[in-house]
């Protein structure tokens, strides 16, 4: 190892321990302060006074690993273990991704705190690193566990353990464990829980980012909590305290069983796998959450009874629908107001949108083939986008759309409706059947043409920032 300024003669056991904030302000990887260690041969007050510089445990316990291997002292580090907390077991996953891995667990194998440890090899995923399997015996219960990878523990009995921390680089996940299991701290970006794991965190780290659970074949669940204390009990919807949004995906081959115990607020997905799916979608008479119906082959309307529940104040209280990728569909009720947002996508059979729809934010359609008509009195509250609609030949006015809105690659469009009011930009992009602007067209913001037969400006219509032309 470069000497990095230090001298040939290795420093006495008060220079080290002087030296050390400055040593570790040279950005020195764990394994050259490892060497110093060994070369300053005072490892039982060294090492402790890392922990005492708040290092962090992944950089001790690479420092740790590092000596060990250097000097084969079973009596020193076992010694050093128990007084730190450490379990044998914490080190090899420590480096589980470090070519002295398998080394070093055959120094550990015979130490006595060393209880039972089974390391699967990692199986490959495409969109991140690799996932270990770990199952740890019934002894064996470490304080700290890290791995510088994903790992899954699996088919343990956790009511007995409550380590002080668990990391991992990318997810950790829980596979046939039994709870109750207490955490005081969670290092990690993604959680995965058993259906029935009850997980209690002392303190979840901000990179949590993501946790979801299988509550079953047909259900997953999954949130990104507030940083903090949490606890998820074992087959609940949802963890305590509630986070701010809850996404729930239920799959379905023929018909969706109620969701009575979903809380208000949350996201739910009803997902078909099948030619029967979407027969019977097991809805409240008033919904209390936002919904995405996907892929249902057998829907072709909303239920008769169909309506919103109103939430209240706040941040998700304006529930969205969703319909994508639902061959079959054909009708949205009249008269149907959404105190969110509607996105309708990929549905080959809707024909028309119904008299008065009123849409309290976004209203996006996209790629509806067999559209051909609008209908009167459409309110859109924010943005609004109509896109490859080809036989969209018909808007009854009038219409208005608070925010901007864009039509685009809807060949066979004639005329905008009488009345238009649009409260930002109007975009008309690639509408080659289009033949003029009308007379009561009012626009806030800029009008944007690219892709149409020349459209002037006809007395009376009125645009706020201007034209543009490409």
């Amino acid at each position: 190892m470069a000497s990095a300024g230090f001298s040939s003669q290795p420093p006495s056991a008060p220079t080290l321990l002087a030296c050390l904030p400055v040593t570790l302000a040279l950005g020195l990887e764990p394994e050259d302060v490892g060497d110093l260690v060994l070369a300053d041969g005072h490892a039982r007050d060294t090492i402790p006074a890392l922990v005492e510089l708040k290092v962090g445990s992944a950089f001790l316990f690479r420092v740790l690993a590092r000596c060990i291997l250097g000097r084969k002292d079973k009596d020193l580090w076992q010694g050093l273990l128990d007084r730190l907390g450490v379990a044998p077991e914490s080190l090899v996953l420590a480096c589980i991704n470090r070519p002295e891995a398998a080394a070093l667990g055959r120094v550990l194998a015979a130490y006595p705190g060393w209880k039972g440890i089974e390391i699967g090899p990692g199986f490959a995923d495409p969109s991140g690193p690799p996932t270990y399997e770990v199952r740890l015996g019934p002894g064996c219960r470490p304080r700290h566990l890290i791995c510088p990878e994903s790992f899954n523990l699996v088919d343990m009995d956790l009511s007995t353990w409550c380590p002080e921390e668990l990391a991992a680089r990318s997810k950790l996940g829980f596979k046939g464990c039994r709870g109750p299991f207490k955490v005081g701290h969670l290092k990690v970006p993604n959680l995965d829980l058993d259906a029935d794991l009850d997980l209690e965190v002392g303190s979840g780290d901000p990179m949590l980012e993501h946790i979801q659970r299988r509550l079953g074949k047909d259900l997953r669940v999954s949130c990104r909590p507030e940083p903090g204390a949490f606890r998820w009990r074992g087959g609940a919807y949802a963890p305590e305290p509630p986070p701010a949004l809850l996404c729930l995906d239920h799959w379905s081959k023929g018909r969706f069983r109620p969701l009575g115990d979903v809380p208000p607020g949350a996201q739910v997905g009803l997902l078909g796998s099948g030619r029967r799916s979407g027969r019977s979608l097991g809805l409240p008479k008033a919904v209390p959450w936002s919904l995405t119906l996907m892929q249902l082959s057998r829907l072709r309307r909303l239920p008769a009874e169909f309506s919103f529940a109103p939430l209240g104040e706040g941040p998700h209280t304006g529930q969205t629908l969703d319909i994508v990728l639902c061959p079959h569909f054909e009708v949205l009720p009249e008269g149907l107001a959404f105190p969110g947002s509607l996105f309708l996508s990929s549905l080959a059979s809707l024909r028309q949108l119904p008299r008065h729809l009123d849409v309290e934010r976004h209203l996006i359609m996209k790629e509806l083939e067999a559209l051909v008509r609008i209908r009167t009195g459409l309110r859109v509250g924010s943005e609004g986008e109509v896109s490859g609609a080809p036989r969209l030949h018909a808007w009854e006015g009038p219409a208005q759309v608070e925010g901007s809105l864009r039509l685009e690659r809807c060949a066979s469009l004639r005329a905008l409706p009488d009345a238009l009011r649009v409260g930002g930009d109007l975009i008309l992009d690639d509408l080659p059947a289009l033949e003029g602007l009308p007379p009561s067209l009012r626009v806030e913001g800029t009008l944007r043409i690219k892709g149409c037969r020349p459209l002037p400006l006809p007395p009376g219509a009125w645009v706020g920032k201007g034209i543009i032309l490409s």
